[in-house]
């Protein structure tokens, strides 16, 4: 029996490659440094911001003494992109409600940080249909997506277990975390617009199974 669902913030709530991106970017910036568009696209993306920020000094001599500070005001100015960004989707919304009243858990995995994920659910009006909110502080850096860490926390978190769990999910390191974490019901969507009240019938099949 389908008992709740797990959204992957990346690429499932937003565009987390420019969410990342501008947020990054916005940090680098206060020490005069700057990924472009395309180096990012080519070389950084998808990537832990631990691993860019290795990348970025080993390839372009940024200092390491600066990460620690790069890490901290990034994860800062998230906030500010996501306010700049990001706005409620009446659809989206829609699906969050309909999920609760329907009786599932919900939560949200991301390799944000949770207090910013909480911020981001915020922003985008469905933070009060969600049960519990699971981020890189839960599990550490090291162990991100594609370990599947994120998503068994985030059901430990639901109490409830793998085969009781659906999980929505967009890119490959998601994906491969699912599939580690041993997950019931994989959905995978082509971006935050796929989130919108029809996509209940695909949970709905599976709710009153044995």
């Amino acid at each position: 029996m389908l008992q709740g669902v797990i959204f992957d913030a990346e690429g499932g709530l937003v565009n987390a490659s420019e969410l990342h991106f501008q947020a990054l970017n916005r940090a680098l910036a206060t020490r005069g440094w700057i990924i472009s568009y395309a180096d990012h696209r080519a070389n950084y993306d998808g990537l832990p911001t631990t691993e860019k920020l290795n990348l970025l000094s080993e390839n372009q001599n940024f200092p390491y003494e600066f990460h620690a500070e790069m890490l901290d005001l990034k994860q800062q100015l998230t906030r500010d992109v996501i306010r700049d960004f990001y706005k409620p989707k009446e659809p989206m919304r829609a699906l969050f409600r309909a999920l609760k009243q329907a009786g599932f858990r919900v939560a949200v995995a991301s390799s944000m940080h949770e207090h910013t994920l909480h911020f981001l659910t915020e922003s985008l009006l469905i933070a009060g249909d969600i049960d519990a909110w699971i981020g890189h502080g839960h599990v550490g850096y090291k162990n991100l997506k594609p370990k599947p860490d994120l998503y068994q926390k985030a059901m430990s978190e639901l109490r409830l277990s793998a085969n009781a769990t659906a999980v929505v999910l967009q890119d490959h390191n998601s994906l491969e975390a699912a599939i580690a974490a041993e997950i019931f019901e994989i959905v995978e969507i082509e971006g935050p617009n796929c989130l919108e009240p029809s996509l209940l019938d695909r949970f709905m099949r599976y709710r009153n199974a044995a």
